[in-house]
């Protein structure tokens, strides 16, 4: 739907995660070299992907955290 521009502020209220969520299937386990991470996000586009252990998420990696490592490596 079309909001008026004046109602726009109070209807963001109103929206859930999961109505705007990406529903992205892609995960990473811990043990997988972050070349290979890096790969995934060049290729899917995705920029942050979750970190599965037994079914589980444990975490997210980003590409700000890779950003962080270069970063910290080259220094």
């Amino acid at each position: 739907k079309k909001v008026p521009e004046k109602y726009q502020k109070s209807q963001i209220k109103e929206v859930l995660v999961e109505d705007i969520m990406s529903t992205n299937r892609t995960v990473v386990s811990k043990d997988i070299p972050i070349s290979e991470v890096a790969e995934i996000m060049i290729d899917t586009g995705y920029n942050g992907l979750p970190v599965v252990e037994n079914d589980k998420v444990v975490g997210i990696i980003t590409q700000t955290d890779i950003l962080r490592l270069i970063s910290k490596l080259e220094a």
